[in-house]
């Protein structure tokens, strides 16, 4: 019970890691940029296949077996919808942004 707690744990610290890493440096990067911030989402939807591409990888060569595969279709698609979030940022915020 208590390996699974931490495999549990393991997984979403990893993921949110990485999510949270990618955006900051596309906002960091961006600025108030709107093309460059719709150019990082872009770049997040493309990066999706390698994401997953790797997670296979990892998980067959450790002899996970299925469990590698659905973790490798949930970080993807984790990582296609904060992909798609970010686009969808860019697309509808002001092109002038104020600062108060």
């Amino acid at each position: 019970m208590k390996g699974m707690f931490l495999g549990e744990f393991l997984f979403w610290t990893v993921i949110i890691v990485i999510l949270l890493g990618a955006n900051y440096l596309i906002f960091k990067i961006a600025g108030i940029n709107r093309k460059k911030r719709a150019w990082g989402g872009a770049t997040l939807l493309l990066l999706s296949p390698v994401v997953f591409s790797a997670c296979v990888f990892i998980g067959v060569t450790s002899g996970w077996g299925f469990g590698a595969g659905f973790l490798a279709v949930i970080y993807t698609l984790l990582f296609v919808v904060n992909g798609l979030i970010v686009l969808i940022i860019s697309f509808f915020t002001n092109r002038k942004i104020v600062n108060y």
